[in-house]
């Protein structure tokens, strides 16, 4: 088992062969899944994720679902490392590779601005007069 703490050119290594490996155009059923797995997790958030999250979560789907072989797959001993691999694959992507968690992102993002309409993400609390600080 590989050591917690992979430094940089480690990452990009591993990540360079994970990239041979990985489907990285999902299939219609999987986009499907990857939408209904980040509608769940917005609903649980009411926030949007971002376009990488939506990759990551393709990735984290990918890495359980892929024959990959395990002494690649036994290098990747934390959260933090995985998620580091799969950034350096997403710079690995083409623009056209990326356009298609664009839609998915598109998709959800339009799907998220009906459901919460009302919604805004940098709404102002008023302060009550109890609860506000003193002024000097």
């Amino acid at each position: 088992m590989a050591n917690k703490n992979m430094n940089k050119k480690e990452i990009c290594n591993l990540a360079k062969q994970l990239y041979n490996y990985v489907q990285l155009c999902p299939s219609n059923r999987s986009v499907k899944l990857l939408r209904e797995d980040l509608i769940k997790k917005g609903e649980k958030m009411k926030a949007l994720p971002n376009k990488f999250m939506i990759f990551l979560t393709f990735m984290r789907n990918q890495f359980k679902t892929s024959k990959i072989p395990q002494h690649l797959t036994t290098k990747i001993t934390t959260q933090n490392i995985a998620a580091k691999i799969a950034s350096e694959i997403w710079k690995l992507l083409s623009l056209k590779q990326k356009d298609v968690y664009l839609e998915i992102y598109k998709a959800i993002k339009s799907e998220h601005q009906q459901k919460y309409a009302h919604w805004k993400a940098n709404q102002r609390r008023i302060r009550s007069d109890f609860n506000s600080r003193p002024r000097n």
